[in-house]
């Protein structure tokens, strides 16, 4: 996220356009870079919480075991 900053405001003072055109490439690699990372943290995520259930199904399975589920965390991205 901080490297597709820095590389926007280095496009913002380019001194020509080849120096443009290849801040620009660099910005669209990073760009794609950030999104198959934010992909790859959303399907993690939705694993996670698959097994989740799958575990909290088998453990409300269990004879005697009441339980209360409560979020700890959240997951922001930016």
């Amino acid at each position: 996220m901080q490297d597709v900053k820095k590389i926007r405001e280095t496009l913002s003072t380019a001194s020509d356009r080849l120096s443009e055109l290849k801040i620009q490439k660099e910005l669209n690699v990073a760009e794609k870079e950030l999104k198959k990372r934010e992909e790859g943290l959303f399907l993690d995520q939705a694993r996670i919480d698959i097994a989740t259930e799958d575990e909290i199904d088998n453990t409300r399975g269990t004879d005697g075991i009441e339980f209360k589920l409560y979020q700890i965390f959240d997951v922001e991205i930016e």
